[in-house]
């Protein structure tokens, strides 16, 4: 043991003994040897000891208590330890460095049953190491500052925590913070902590499982990647009012995580670089609106096959610098992206190819895009509302999806659309007519039958036949533009005689243009007895006999033209038969009709 104790050192071993705290602050002097604190927690000092509870002392030399087991709490509030603290696989019912500064702490196995308080605590250059701790109650960082540019400020992987991590009010860490594989019984509060990494990791925790909310709010603020990667939230992940920076690359990574109840990324939250989604699971809602989300190399939000039990928020004031990523997304709810501006010039602002939506899917209200929106293999359960406050640069690509109801305004409609496969059961909108609704089909780029089907069934649905109709009618007509000269006159062929199929009222009208015709320019001079007493010549019964091929009056039989008369019947039974065989390929199956 150490002999020569000094007066502080004597006043400490005596405050030991009864558990009584030690206040140096305005002492004479205020140092203590290390060793001389190792002793008394080890018991060496005569007499029992039940706490170390020191206040303001300077204490000098490393404090090493390695694989050690301290009968009684270790409390060193506002002191100044100037070598290292060793407490690796320390066992100890709580440890206090509140407000404290240290130059190194090792704490790696440690086994605490208590709780584990470095609030305020000051590092001078070195890591904070509590890898594989085991912590029965709650570790406090709140407002401690832990400094190691160029490495980890707080290395805790693996870290076990029976309760709660609070590192908020002031926490500020410039260095890594690594929590990968760390286990928490209840909360994660990170709110206002100031975490800096730039272009590095600035908080590490892949496999991080927290029994309860993890709240990073409030004036957060992360300078580089914030990776939860598989990470477990067993309530609500809420980055609200926080501010994540990594401009060059990925600022918040969720990939295959899982957030039991709601995450949040509201109130003004501020984003630089890529948020990542990316086989994501939330149980609850996804709730966006207000964020200001700005990219990474053209991604905003990669969110491939998230999986989002009840709705997704991304409503008035979100604005979006790069592509809003939703392919193969599954929202149970609802998806709302009303008053939301999505950008991205060029490029794609929003991919929703194949997501699938359990209500409806809202571009309303305001809602903006530069660039491309594809919804390509897109389901929607309920109805698809699309109707931007303006029409947006790019192409919108409905191919192969599929809704309940398509509701849009053709003030906003975009010059170009695809429309291959896109499944709709009701048009919403009734106030948009038939010909503004063909003009829509048609700014769907070629020639695709299938999208003047869909738009006919859809008015068959409606109960507006004619409007049915129409669109089968144009279908015909806009055919015409893949056929070749011959295809193209049988096309205006069909059209002028029988409307496709569609008109068949035209053929009667025909018929009796060329009746009216025959009577008129067919001459009864020019007609002259076939048989011997043949019937009365009647030049209607003549002409409709001549103009039929299927009818037998008897006059074709009965009276043969000569002269010029001969010329007008030959034109008016090619004229008949054309006629017939309009009328029967407009009825048959070959041109679909209903």
């Amino acid at each position: 043991m150490l002999a020569d104790l000094t007066r502080e050192e004597q006043r400490l071993i005596e405050a030991a003994a009864e558990g009584d705290w030690l206040d140096l602050r305005t002492a004479a002097t205020d140092t203590i040897r290390a060793a001389v604190v190792e002793e008394v927690l080890l018991g060496k000092r005569d007499g029992p000891v039940r706490a170390v509870k020191l206040v303001g002392a300077r204490i000098v030399g490393a404090l090493n208590l390695e694989a050690v087991t301290l009968p009684g709490p270790c409390w060193l509030v506002d002191c100044r330890l100037d070598d290292v603290v060793n407490l690796r696989e320390a066992q100890a019912p709580s440890i206090r460095l509140t407000r404290s500064r240290v130059c190194e702490l090792l704490a790696e196995q440690l086994q605490v049953r208590g709780s584990v308080d470095l609030a305020g605590l000051v590092t001078a250059g070195d890591e904070v190491r509590l890898l594989g701790a085991d912590i029965g109650g709650s570790l406090y960082l709140s407002g401690a500052r832990l400094t190691n540019p160029e490495g980890y400020a707080l290395a805790a992987d693996n870290l076990v925590i029976g309760q709660n991590l609070f590192a908020r009010d002031g926490f500020v860490s410039r260095g890594s913070v690594r929590l990968a594989g760390a286990r928490i019984g209840g909360t994660l509060e990170l709110d206002g902590a100031r975490l800096s990494a730039p272009g590095a990791d600035v908080l590490s925790a892949d496999g991080l499982v927290v029994g309860q909310d993890a709240f990073c709010r409030d004036g957060f603020r992360a300078e580089g990647e914030v990776r939860l990667v598989g990470a477990q939230i067993g309530g609500t992940l809420s980055c609200s009012a926080a501010t994540l920076s990594n401009p060059d690359g990925r600022a918040l990574n969720l990939d295959s995580a899982t957030v039991s109840q709601d995450l949040f990324l509201r109130r003004d939250c501020v984003v630089e670089g890529e948020i990542r989604l990316v086989g994501a699971k939330v149980g609850g809602s996804l709730i966006l609106s207000t964020a200001r989300l700005t990219g990474a190399h053209g991604s905003a939000v990669a969110a491939d096959d998230l999986s989002v039990g009840r709705s997704m928020f991304a409503r008035t004031g979100f604005t979006c610098e790069g592509t809003l990523g939703l392919a193969g997304a599954r929202i149970g709810g609802l998806l709302d992206l009303g008053g939301a501006m999505v950008n991205c010039d060029g490029g794609v602002a929003l991919d929703a190819s194949g997501l699938v939506v359990g209500e409806s899917l809202v571009c309303g209200e305001g809602f903006a895009a530069r660039g491309d929106l594809t919804f390509a293999g897109c389901r929607v359960a309920g109805d698809l509302v699309f109707r931007p406050s303006s029409a947006p640069t790019g192409v919108l690509d409905l191919t192969n999806a599929a809704v309940r109801s398509y509701s849009d305004d053709p003030a906003t409609w975009p010059d170009r659309l695809e429309l291959r496969g896109f499944a709709y059961e009701t048009l919403v909108n009734d106030r948009i007519t038939t010909r503004q609704r063909l003009r829509w089909v048609e700014r769907h780029r070629g020639y695709t039958p299938g999208v003047y089907d869909q738009l006919a069934e859809a008015y068959r649905r409606m109960g507006r036949v004619e409007a049915a109709r129409t669109a089968k009618l144009a279908r015909q007509w806009r055919r015409r533009r893949v056929l070749n000269p011959v295809g193209r006159a049988w096309n205006w062929l069909l059209y002028l005689t029988v409307g496709y199929g569609y008109r068949t009222w035209l053929a009667a009208v025909w018929l009796l243009a060329l009746l009216l015709v025959g009577a008129f320019v067919l001459d009864p001079a020019q007609l002259h007895p076939a048989v011997a007493n043949p019937p009365s010549l009647n030049r209607v019964a003549y002409t409709l006999d001549v103009l039929l091929p299927v009818i037998d009056l008897g006059q074709d039989k009965a009276w043969v033209a000569g002269g010029v008369a001969q010329v007008w019947a030959w034109a008016l039974t090619a004229s008949g038969w054309l006629l017939t065989t309009t009328v029967v390929a407009g009825l048959t199956n070959a041109l679909k009709r209903d």
